[in-house]
């Protein structure tokens, strides 16, 4: 058994995110949540295939992740059907190489099947970081197609208000 002092000056490195990630899910807890900051993840659309996702800072499970204040990322959305309802998800998607441990973030798009009737959602990985889950995606907006078009956007996320979780 070992002790580690994680905020104290040991001499060498020894902070790692699992330790931050911890400590932000006590303080936060342990769910997935858009802080009111920045511009909150909002989107805009571009085109019928581009949506850009501006700058925010989000808390997915302990995880702390952030677009640098007024950039942006630009995801494409793939074409509509002629006759058809399709549901795409945009996700912030958490991934940990097994291998190296090195953990990154990307805003990703899950594309959804196309049907004549009623769309459903795609499927999404549903991680659990704190216990060494390697993906979790946190669903950020519903993209609503019918035929060609996009027809609506919705937020899928909670913001978390100033004063963090006791103020929800």
């Amino acid at each position: 058994m070992s002790v580690n002092i994680v905020t104290g000056l040991t001499g060498k490195s020894h902070v790692t995110s699992a330790q931050d990630g911890r400590k932000n899910a006590f303080a936060f807890g342990s769910g997935r949540y858009v802080f009111d900051s920045g511009s909150k993840f909002a989107y805009e659309l571009v085109s019928n295939n581009l949506i850009k996702i501006l700058d925010g800072d989000l808390i997915d499970q302990g995880r702390h992740i952030c677009t640098d204040q007024n950039d942006y990322t630009e995801l494409t959305i793939d074409n509509g059907i002629s006759g058809n309802n399709r549901k795409d998800l945009i996700v912030m998607r958490y991934q940990k190489n097994a291998d190296t441990s090195i953990e990154s973030a990307s805003l990703v798009v899950i594309k959804g099947t196309s049907t004549s009737g009623v769309a459903s959602d795609p499927d999404y990985t549903e991680g659990d970081i704190l216990s060494g889950d390697l993906v979790d995606d946190f669903p950020l907006y519903r993209v609503n197609l019918t035929g060609l078009s996009i027809t609506s956007v919705d937020q899928l996320f909670e913001t978390l208000p100033v004063g963090g979780i006791h103020g929800i």
